[in-house]
């Protein structure tokens, strides 16, 4: 398929293809909404069955992600789920929020969720015109549980009160207790991957640094 095609066969184009506008403005470029919908929309991640972990209570935070088996350095560990889609359409605009996603096929309208209040917290930046974020209310497949990773570390500095020492001293933390990086590809699935960093032993805790901005805005 070419980007037409993409773009015509998508999900948020048949939602938006009245907003002739909206569409001209957020339908070129590889980095591309309507593709990235399309494109992850038309995967089943339970064919993969990436089943190398579970969701927890964490002595770090809340629910968190831990091994069920051993895992070696740079081996794919789970996905980013993209259970919803934050939309820029003009660079740094405040974003519009589009209740649409996919969860091994299963959108999330289907399961009657509302955008959760907490959405951004659980966002993954693409680019400056827009993001994908899951829904911590929905884990149960666990080729798609990234949006359930904790941090190993937090910044606490703010956005009025910020602190070299402190976001030197975040570094440190991650950099000892982090095992794992979330990776954007632009391959066939333009997916977010959630890739070992370090060798994981069987029942130990997923960590990613989320970044030390995320922690200045919170």
């Amino acid at each position: 398929m070419n980007d037409k095609q993409l773009i015509e066969a998508s999900i948020l184009y048949q939602l938006k293809k009245n907003d002739s506008e909206w569409i001209s403005k957020n339908s070129n470029g590889n980095y591309n909404p309507f593709i990235l919908n399309t494109l992850m929309a038309g995967v089943d991640f339970n064919d993969e069955k990436i089943h190398k972990v579970e969701v927890k209570e964490s002595k770090t935070h809340g629910l968190g992600v831990f091994a069920t088996r051993d895992i070696n350095k740079g081996e794919l560990i789970t996905y980013y789920p993209a259970h919803y889609v934050m939309l820029y359409p003009e660079k740094g605009e405040k974003y519009t929020k589009v209740k649409y996603g996919v969860l091994g096929g299963i959108t999330v309208s289907r399961k009657n969720l509302a955008v959760p209040e907490n959405l951004r917290d659980y966002g993954f930046e693409i680019n400056s015109y827009y993001s994908i974020a899951g829904d911590p209310r929905i884990y149960d497949n666990l080729t798609y549980v990234g949006h359930m990773i904790n941090d190993g570390a937090r910044g606490h500095s703010t956005l009025d009160n910020y602190n070299p020492k402190d976001e030197e001293l975040y570094k440190i933390v991650v950099k000892a207790k982090c095992n794992a990086v979330l990776h954007f590809e632009q391959d066939g699935l333009l997916s977010v991957k959630v890739i070992a960093i370090k060798n994981i032993k069987k029942g130990e805790e997923i960590l990613a640094p989320y970044g030390y901005e995320y922690w200045k805005t919170r």
